[in-house]
């Protein structure tokens, strides 16, 4: 399978990044989140040269990227870049969020981008949401995730349904935070279609079988002092009565008396069947250092 959407949507965030103020913590994550502007620049010059070295040392060991229901490794997405039948044409980027963790070693990058490929004479038109996960290892950023959903360009919502899908959207949100908390493995199973598959990729790992995804929600009751939030939620309205929803979050709680906090990025496709929001898939992917 070929991974263009996902090699192009990492050049994405390309926007500008300014301080409010030239000292301090301000000025610090201004010129960190400026270095990771310049990566995702580099990063759209070594496609258009199929420069696999830049890859080699940007993607990290155990990169994995997710789009759908496929994972792809780091040997995956290399052998892709230096495929030069396939060329990247005007990578363009909207709604940009770069989020930096851990004293700005760990940073989140989250938007929407325009582009497209052309392969032969074909120019294939891609419009999509992305996520990406780098941390700073040894002086250099390193990619450790990303999560790619592409979105229907051609397809009009009116504002109306807009609004109340994103109404909808944050409602489901708020609830499904709500039952992690409350460790409601059956609630959240509840939120799946109960005649599809599952399709659920954290950290690279991908569930598909709903007993193995039931398993793991019930494994959250033996958690005390649950804690889940979640903040900067970005909502893009598909088509009428489908969103795709991305969002950071944390949780925390002690597990066999050893306390503990999860950060990381979580999206979800969402679609009303049978007049309710269900989950058709999600993704997450933790930012490992802890508070």
């Amino acid at each position: 399978m070929r991974n263009w959407l996902i090699l192009m949507l990492g050049v994405a965030a390309c926007g500008k990044s300014t301080a409010s103020t030239v000292s301090g913590r301000a000025a610090h994550e201004a010129a960190t989140k400026a270095e990771l502007v310049a990566l995702e620049h580099e990063w759209a010059k070594a496609l258009e040269a199929h420069d696999t070295a830049f890859f080699e040392r940007t993607f990290a060991a155990d990169f994995m990227a997710t789009s759908g229901a496929n994972t792809t490794d780091r040997a995956a997405m290399i052998k892709e870049v230096a495929d030069t039948s396939v060329t990247f044409l005007n990578v363009g980027d909207e709604d940009q969020l770069v989020q930096l963790y851990a004293g700005g070693k760990v940073g989140v990058v989250t938007g929407r981008v325009n582009g497209a490929i052309r392969v032969g004479k074909q120019e294939l038109g891609q419009v999509a949401r992305y996520t990406e996960v780098f941390e700073k290892r040894d002086g250099r950023w390193q990619a450790l995730a990303g999560h790619y959903s592409s979105l229907t360009a051609t397809t009009t919502v009116s504002d109306v349904e807009r609004r109340r899908m994103e109404d909808s959207t944050n409602t489901w949100i708020a609830m499904t935070f709500r039952q992690s908390e409350q460790a409601d493995s059956a609630g959240m199973m509840d939120s799946y279609l109960p005649s599809e598959p599952v399709v659920s990729a954290y950290d690279g790992e991908l569930i598909t079988s709903r007993d193995s995804l039931e398993q793991s929600y019930a494994g959250l009751k033996e958690v005390t002092g649950r804690k889940a939030s979640y903040h900067d939620v970005k909502i893009d309205v598909l088509a009428p009565g489908v969103a795709v929803a991305t969002m950071l979050y944390r949780y925390e709680g002690t597990n066999k008396g050893k306390k503990f906090i999860k950060r990381g990025v979580y999206s979800v496709v969402l679609a009303e069947r049978d007049g309710r929001l269900r989950l058709i898939q999600e993704s997450g992917s933790t930012v490992r250092p802890k508070e």
